[in-house]
């Protein structure tokens, strides 16, 4: 079994949770005005 988590950029709640690991940040950008969240993931 894989469990993983993701956080968003500059949320407030990152630096309060004692897991956060700014390498598993999403990569934020946007298409044709759309927010668009990435990510990539090698297992």
């Amino acid at each position: 079994m894989l469990t993983t988590q993701l956080y968003f950029p500059d949320h407030p709640r990152n630096r309060s949770d004692r897991l956060f690991d700014p390498r598993l940040v999403l990569h934020m950008g946007s298409d044709r005005g759309l927010r668009i969240g990435r990510f990539d993931f090698v297992v």
